[in-house]
């Protein structure tokens, strides 16, 4: 289980890792480490870090997570100090297909505004096409009305669709906007 209080929490997610993730994990913590070190002092604090983990439970099952990585604190030069893992358990999504997803940024803490985003690898990336399904879906508008604002025939929207709902690690619309709204991906 990920404990809340537990000050090494990056731990406990090393432990609770499939053996098939491992190398994405490490990867990730590896990617946050480097983009941190890489840059200017007074930037250090905005750097934030969302990924989506499946980790094992008490039940030898597995669940989905959100893991939010931030530097809490830095010193009086800009090095980091104390950095948050946090960890949130996202109940209800239980993907058929587990999909890596990685959103590094810098975040204003002052209007909590994504400044800028840095690349992760290819395989967390969305397609345009899939930012404009989602940037629809967002909207509101009626899913027979989806294709043709996206200009595509149904059975490229469904396509599309089914593409998408493997990609976020979701089973139906309403959690790809949720897990679109948690990642931050439209903003």
């Amino acid at each position: 289980m990920i404990r809340l209080e537990d000050p090494d929490n990056w731990t406990n997610l090393y432990k609770q890792c499939p053996k098939s993730d491992m190398s994405y994990y490490i990867e990730s913590v590896l990617f946050y480490f480097n983009t941190l070190l890489a840059l200017p002092f007074d930037q250090r604090s905005q750097l934030v870090m969302l990924t989506l983990h499946w980790l094992k439970n008490k039940y030898n099952n597995s669940d989905l997570y959100l893991i939010r990585v931030k530097v809490i604190e830095t010193d009086d030069i800009g090095q980091p100090w104390l950095i948050l893992v946090e960890a949130e358990l996202l109940y209800g999504f239980k993907p058929k297909v587990f999909s890596h997803i990685r959103q590094v940024f810098l975040l204003n803490g002052e209007t909590n505004q994504i400044e800028k985003r840095f690349p992760g690898s290819a395989e967390d990336e969305l397609r345009e096409s899939q930012l404009k399904l989602l940037r629809i879906l967002n909207e509101d508008i009626a899913i027979s009305k989806a294709p043709t604002a996206l200009g595509i025939t149904d059975s490229g929207f469904n396509s599309r669709r089914k593409r998408l709902l493997l990609k976020l690690n979701a089973s139906s619309i309403p959690q790809v906007i949720a897990m679109s709204n948690l990642l931050r991906l439209l903003e």
